[in-house]
């Protein structure tokens, strides 16, 4: 399942409240063939900051090749390529959770959109329709955080060590 995110209010680079949006549920028990594995966890993605676009919006109007823009309050970058075309990207971070145990980690978002276009061309379709129809690719990278006992054990640990140094110098 895949959350609309176009009702989105909050400004691009806000912090949002709690764990985030709900934004993908893989469903667990199912194996990529198909089958039943039962080891296999539901895990839920959250959004929890969509970044601002890294491009300028001086750009927009028209750009070679190599030119990235991003217009005015978007978390769109988008890029002239080589022959014409383009790519729109989304960067956002997020919290991977898995529902079976109620671990979360943290997630890299990156959406990637080609086009066999110029960003011009796609930034007028946009105005003129309002939105774009396109196919996109995602890539999720999720990060561990330590455990909180190992964080313990590292505080302890260095904690031990400043104290024989101090004990050392007396």
């Amino acid at each position: 399942m895949i959350t609309n995110l176009s009702s989105g209010t909050e400004p691009v680079g806000t912090l949002l409240p709690g764990n985030g949006i709900p934004f993908l549920v893989f469903t667990g028990g199912v194996s990529v063939g198909g089958g039943s594995n039962p080891d296999t966890p539901t895990i839920e993605f959250f959004i929890t900051e969509v970044f601002a676009g890294v491009g300028t919006a001086a750009n927009c109007a028209s750009g070679g090749e190599g030119t990235l823009c991003t217009p005015t309050g978007s978390a769109v970058t988008l890029l002239n390529g080589s022959g014409g075309n383009s790519s729109a990207t989304i960067t956002a971070a997020g919290l991977a959770e898995n529902l079976t145990t109620g671990e979360f980690d943290a997630l890299q978002i990156v959406l990637t959109s080609q086009f066999n276009t110029t960003y011009e061309s796609v930034l007028n379709t946009e105005a003129t329709f309002g939105s774009i129809t396109n196919t996109f690719s995602a890539t999720f990278t999720a990060t561990s955080a330590p455990e909180p006992s190992s964080m313990w054990m590292i505080g302890i640990g260095a904690g031990l060590v400043l104290f024989a140094a101090r004990r050392h110098k007396q």
